[in-house]
C-alpha cells in the first residue's frame, strides 16, 4: 500500500512540475489538460487519475510555486542587515520573477490573478512572511497599525506596481519608494504624519 502511495505522489509531483512549465507559458485559459499530459509524458487517463480536473492541476502548481519562492526568500533573508534591507529583499524577490515572467510571456498573468483562489492563499502565505519581519518594530513605532494591515498594504502596493510599471528599472524604484517610506514612519517612535496638532486616529486596525 505504501509503495503503491509513494507511487502516486512521485506521479502527482511528476505532473505538477510539467504543469508549471505549462502553465507559466500558456496561462490557465490557454492551457489544456493534452497539453499538460504530453509534458508529463504521460496518457490523459493517467493525468485523470492523479488529478480530477485543470482546475486542481493549477491549484497544486501555484501551491508549489509560492512554496518554492517563499522557502527561497526566507534562506536569504538571514543575510540581510536590517528591516529595510530585509523588507526591500522579500518584496523584490516576490514580485520582480512574476513581473519578468508576464512580461516574457503575457499569458502567465494567470498564475498571479486574484480570482483565483490559490493565488489569493499564495499572497496571504506572503503577508504572513511581512508581517513577521513587521511585527516588532511595528509594536514599537507610534502609527499605530499592526504588522499585519502594513504587510497587507505593501502585499497589495505589489500587485499594483507590477500592473503599472514600465519595465524592471520602474518597478525597482516603486518598492524601493515603498520601503523606504515604510521604514522611515516605523523609525518615528511616537510619531504620527498627520495635520499639526492631531492626535493619531484610535480607530479598530485589528
Amino acid at each position: 500500500m505504501n509503495e503503491i502511495a509513494g507511487a502516486g505522489d512521485e506521479r502527482r509531483a511528476r505532473i505538477v512540475g510539467a504543469a508549471i512549465t505549462v502553465f507559466r507559458r500558456y496561462g490557465y485559459s490557454r492551457t489544456k489538460m493534452s497539453d499538460i499530459a504530453k509534458s508529463a509524458g504521460i496518457s490523459r487517463p493517467t493525468l485523470y487519475a492523479a488529478f480530477p480536473d485543470k482546475a486542481a492541476i493549477f491549484d497544486a502548481v501555484i501551491a508549489e510555486m509560492v512554496a518554492t519562492e517563499l522557502a527561497g526568500i526566507r534562506r536569504r533573508l538571514a543575510g540581510q542587515d536590517d528591516l529595510e534591507a530585509r523588507l526591500r529583499y522579500a518584496c523584490q524577490g516576490w514580485a520582480v520573477p512574476g513581473f519578468d515572467l508576464v512580461r516574457a510571456n503575457p499569458d502567465a498573468k494567470d498564475l498571479f490573478d486574484e480570482r483565483f483562489d490559490a493565488v489569493r492563499a499564495g499572497n496571504a502565505a506572503f503577508e504572513a512572511l511581512l508581517t513577521q519581519l513587521l511585527e516588532e518594530p511595528a509594536s514599537t513605532a507610534g502609527i499605530r497599525v499592526p504588522a499585519a494591515r502594513l504587510a497587507e498594504m505593501i502585499s497589495c502596493a505589489l500587485q499594483g506596481f507590477k500592473r503599472f510599471a514600465d519595465d524592471a528599472a520602474d518597478l525597482d524604484r516603486m518598492i524601493d519608494t515603498l520601503i523606504t517610506t515604510t521604514c522611515a514612519a516605523l523609525a518615528l517612535p511616537g510619531a504620527y504624519a498627520g495635520a499639526e496638532g492631531a492626535d493619531p486616529p484610535q480607530g479598530d486596525w485589528t
